[in-house]
């Protein structure tokens, strides 16, 4: 109740607006006072004597479940007074809320991968320069609970410039899709992933050489127009993120 009390007094609306204290409040919250449920779902439950009560799951934290019951009173019980069957329901239920984009944060970048070959065409008119780039992915969690079996999923945009084009436009855009697998991120982990290599092609007409039309860009370059990722844990999507941020509005995965 502390942190409600001293955020009322410092113009809450205004701070509630900026999406960053929005989720920065979220993980406070789980950290401080556990797993806090927001649904009105009401689940049966079991003890390990057979016996069944229909409740509110509101809260866990440790082995503790803050129910309330069907008159609204609230009561903690222990975890371990529950059957088999309820115990796994309930920790299903409180670990889907922490499957929520706020407890997630992705970094995409362009990575330059070291080596490149330069070479001349077989009739010495064009040299061109091979290369390789992809994405570094840095995935973070911002909760204490590890997850498990979580899946990365992306689509890479590689625009492939054509050669003695009269127009950028002339190129084509290759759609490269793949996915990466994680057995477990630990809670507040930083994990470094990058996507497989795209092979990426430079070109120039060497001097003394003009295209045979007449007429045609005397270099081409590829380019990476960007990457769209999902993020799943288990079979549950959890977060899309795209670099640039429209990419995912404008394009169809």
């Amino acid at each position: 109740m502390l942190v409600f009390y001293a955020w009322r007094h410092s113009k809450v609306k205004d701070m509630l607006s900026q999406s960053r204290i929005v989720k920065s409040l979220l993980v406070c919250l789980i950290t401080l006072h556990g797993l806090c449920a927001a649904s009105d779902e009401w689940v049966t439950l079991q003890n390990n004597s057979g016996q069944s009560i229909t409740v509110k799951l509101l809260r866990m934290q440790g082995d503790s479940v803050l129910i309330e019951m069907a008159g609204g009173r609230s009561m903690k019980t222990s975890l371990s007074v529950y059957n088999e069957a309820s115990q796994s329901l309930i920790r299903q239920h409180f670990y889907q809320l922490l499957l929520v984009p706020e407890n997630f944060e992705c970094k995409l970048s362009e990575v330059r991968l070291p080596g490149k070959n330069k070479r001349l065409n077989s009739e010495g008119s064009i040299e061109i320069t091979e290369s390789k780039r992809a994405y570094s992915i840095g995935l973070s969690s911002r909760i204490s609970e590890s997850l498990h079996d979580i899946r990365l999923e992306y689509l890479i945009f590689h625009f492939v410039d054509a050669i003695g084009g009269e127009k950028r436009s002339e190129g084509s855009v290759k759609r490269i899709k793949g996915k990466l697998n994680l057995a477990v991120l630990e809670g507040y982990a930083n994990q470094k992933l990058q996507t497989e290599s795209v092979e990426f092609r430079e070109t120039r007409l060497m001097p003394g050489w003009v295209w045979s039309k007449g007429s045609g860009a005397r270099d081409s370059k590829d380019r990476l127009d960007g990457i769209w990722i999902k993020l799943f844990v288990g079979d549950q999507l959890v977060l899309q993120q795209s670099r640039p941020a429209s990419l995912a509005s404008k394009e169809a995965w």
